[in-house]
């Protein structure tokens, strides 16, 4: 799924991905709104599930310390949060690219930061 960059903020709890149930994954999708989509550097979050793996790339646009330490500070409370699901949380870098462009093909956008 693409969203375009200029459309409002996505913010999507129910995004059916592979998994146990789309409840769980609710859940999970929370998490991430919650604990990393808050920040104000993140500007993408995708989610995606391999066997008993869940992939989260947070995607921020340039590197910066204080919103990768941010981000991994979030990450641990989600993972806190399910301490019985596997999580492999990447952070990419933008830089100008439409975030969609700088993971796997497969992950699904849960929250996209709209420009405005």
């Amino acid at each position: 799924m693409s969203v375009p960059l200029g459309d409002p903020a996505w913010l999507i709890s129910d995004v059916p991905v592979p998994g146990p149930s789309v409840a769980f994954n609710s859940r999970i999708v929370g998490a991430l709104e919650r604990e990393i989509a808050r920040i104000p550097g993140v500007i993408a979050i995708f989610l995606g599930q391999t066997s008993s793996v869940y992939s989260v790339f947070t995607v921020i646009e340039d590197f910066d310390p204080d919103t990768m330490e941010a981000v991994y500070c979030a990450e641990d409370r989600v993972q806190e949060e399910f301490p019985m699901v596997t999580f492999d949380f990447a952070v990419r870098l933008a830089q100008g690219q439409d975030p969609t462009m700088v993971v796997p093909m497969d992950q699904r956008a849960v929250f996209i930061r709209s420009n405005g």
